[in-house]
């Protein structure tokens, strides 16, 4: 009797060990892709020094970045990393992040904005496809800083390698045109106007205009596809005359998100305090292409009865349109 209960009792212990030869649910599979991103900045970020922090320790500006993995339209992974500005100097960033990915087909983006100490974020990135101003700005208005990347990433031919290790190129790129629109007859205009302004006249300029802007951006889209666009009332700022180079004035500046390639139709209008016209330009084109500036200068203060408007893009110093 004894040999046989020593026999039964073992066949459980036996199986028992079979049982946890097997990986548990937690275990690492070794058929996954270990992913980093290197993220090379826009240029102006280079101007500024940047070191990996959390957000409570630093009270300074700080950047965001945000990384979506997504597989046949779905979002499969997220992760965000704050930037703080302190050390960091040029070149990439690399950024590890904290999952693995299947040898497969994905769409990687890339989302990173300026976070600014007490104060909520700029944009709604909640959904990348997504990305909204996180409160209405007027056509006029000037979006914030942002960048973005989207592209696909094939890990197949790491299928059949075990713990692969993967640096993705990131490169971001501005979905934002910022222009300028620049007064080169400032002294002109101080001494046309000089008797006026002693017994205290006062100037405003109205911008009016038309174009299709966007107030959503696809940081999902390769191409970065706009949508919603707004609409572009006027805008009436008082006109400035002192504290400038002596004879060019910025009468205005702006960044949008436009679609790649777009064009605003602008007006420009000077006006006194009783609303007489001073001086007008009417329907003057302006370029805007993602990621440059767009400098629009001219005798826009004493324009009644010329027009010297001439606009550049600022890409390398090259000029693009003369008007």
């Amino acid at each position: 009797m004894r040999l046989r209960f020593t026999a039964t009792a073992a066949i459980p212990i036996i199986l028992c060990g079979c049982i946890h030869d097997h990986p548990g649910p937690d275990a690492h599979d070794p058929t996954l892709v270990n992913v980093a991103i290197e993220v090379t900045p826009p240029p102006e970020w280079e101007e500024k020094s940047l070191n990996v922090k959390t957000r409570e320790d630093s009270h300074e500006s700080q950047h965001r970045i945000i990384a979506e993995v997504m597989r046949n339209g779905k979002k499969e992974w997220r992760h965000e990393q704050i930037i703080s500005s302190e050390e960091y100097s040029s070149g990439p960033i690399i950024i590890r992040l904290p999952f693995s990915l299947h040898a497969v087909e994905y769409t990687l983006s890339v989302w990173s904005d300026i976070l600014h100490p007490e104060s909520a974020p700029a944009y709604d990135a909640e959904l990348l496809n997504h990305v909204t101003p996180s409160e209405p700005i007027p056509f006029w208005e000037s979006r914030n800083d942002c960048s973005f990347f989207s592209n696909y990433i094939d890990l197949r031919k790491y299928r059949n390698q075990w713990d692969s290790k993967v640096v993705v190129p990131t490169a971001l790129s501005r979905p934002i045109a910022r222009f300028e629109i620049v007064a080169t007859d400032l002294q002109e205009f101080l001494d046309y106007t000089e008797f006026e302004r002693q017994h205290g006249e006062t100037y405003t300029v109205t911008l009016s205009g038309h174009s299709r802007i966007a107030s959503v951006f696809d940081a999902t889209s390769s191409s970065g596809a706009t949508s919603f666009f707004i609409s572009m009332p006027d805008k009436t700022i008082p006109l400035s005359l002192y504290g400038h180079p002596p004879d060019e004035i910025l009468l205005h500046s702006c960044a949008l998100f436009p679609e790649e390639e777009a064009s605003i139709d602008a007006t420009i209008t000077v006006y006194n305090s009783a609303r007489l016209i001073m001086a007008k330009s009417e329907e003057f084109t302006i370029p805007l292409e993602r990621g440059k500036v767009t400098r629009v200068k001219g005798n826009f203060l004493t324009n009644f009865y010329k027009n010297s408007i001439n606009v550049d893009n600022i890409w390398n110093g090259e000029i693009l349109i003369e008007i």
